[in-house]
């Protein structure tokens, strides 16, 4: 077994330890969405391609900017795509990555500012114990010095 593997199976078991969640690859979720509304009951379709871009493009830019004030964040991807269970949004903590659903019906900075704290909690001890609590009340202790 790699190195790699035995800290991603090391991972997982801290992970389950704390029963934050199922394994390290699992993303942290937010809230359920509502249904995507269809374009014959009258309501605004799912985003084209172009809006899509410009939300991915906004929201990647809004998490670099956060890392310049959260060191924890640099290197942290965003992306606008499906999400499991129809979430508004998933941070892949161990991966450093966040899928904003494309669908989603929360604002882009909302959804951020809550899912970039499932990444630092990890980055931060290699666990996930602040749950859903987010952020947590000592989140000034993560600015950069």
């Amino acid at each position: 077994m790699t190195i790699l593997r035995r800290l991603s199976v090391a991972a997982s078991l801290a992970v389950l330890a704390i029963g934050a969640h199922a394994a390290p690859h699992r993303p942290a979720v937010s809230a359920p969405m509502t249904s995507t509304p269809s374009p014959s009951d009258g309501q605004t379709p799912a985003r084209d391609a172009d809006a899509q871009r410009t939300e991915a493009d906004y929201a990647q830019g809004k998490v670099d900017r956060l890392a310049e004030r959260y060191g924890h964040l640099e290197d942290v991807t965003v992306t606008l795509g499906i999400t499991p269970e129809g979430k508004e949004a998933v941070a892949y903590y161990t991966e450093g990555r966040i899928v904003i659903s494309d669908a989603h019906t929360v604002s882009i900075d909302t959804i951020l500012e809550h899912e970039i704290w499932h990444v630092i909690d990890w980055r931060d001890n290699g666990r996930l114990d602040w749950g859903e609590d987010l952020p947590p009340d000592n989140s000034q202790t993560y600015l950069r010095q």
